[in-house]
């Protein structure tokens, strides 16, 4: 399976079951070694009004909103996120290289659901543009968007993990 997911154009590939660890340093690997241009610069160091480092992928104010302006039930949301996208982003993967449209669909619509409490960001819109690409049978699509969604999750796993990290401090 690996050998065909390489080979179709994926950067990496991580087999079920899922651990976190394991996707997070194939998403860095990937990241380091990507045929994809990503654009660094896009990230903004400074803080946002919630006092969260302001992320391209993740909207913290509808986070925080979403989480009715409580910092621990915040921590609860992003900790969830962080445990059910590794796995979408697996799921959708995998039923591209099965050429199965209808689960392709059904994982961007779960990915969607995972992280639509961060508004409508960058990671939000591809989910969403590959459930349509899905729905439409454009699986040829959909393989370049996904690898534009892995670079997206790399960020946004990053900015999680690091909120997670520093809410365990406070």
């Amino acid at each position: 399976d690996r050998e065909k997911c390489l080979e179709g154009g994926m950067d990496e590939y991580v087999a079920k079951p899922v651990h976190a660890q394991q996707l997070f340093a194939a998403i860095e690997d990937a990241r380091k070694t990507s045929r994809h241009p990503t654009d660094d610069s896009r990230e903004v160091t400074d803080q946002t009004e919630t006092g969260l480092r302001r992320v391209p992928g993740l909207d913290w104010s509808a986070a925080l909103q979403y989480a009715a302006g409580d910092r621990d039930a915040l921590a609860a949301v992003v900790q969830a996120a962080m445990n059910e996208c590794p796995g979408r982003l697996t799921d959708i993967c995998e039923a591209v290289e099965r050429g199965d449209v209808d689960a392709v669909r059904q994982a961007a619509h779960a990915l969607k659901g995972s992280i639509r409490c961060f508004g409508e960001t960058p990671t939000f819109g591809l989910a969403t543009e590959i459930e349509q690409l899905a729905e439409a049978n454009r699986l040829d699509d959909v393989s370049a968007r996904v690898a534009q969604l892995e670079v997206e999750m790399c960020a946004i796993c990053d900015a999680m993990a690091e909120y997670i990290e520093t809410s365990a401090g406070s």
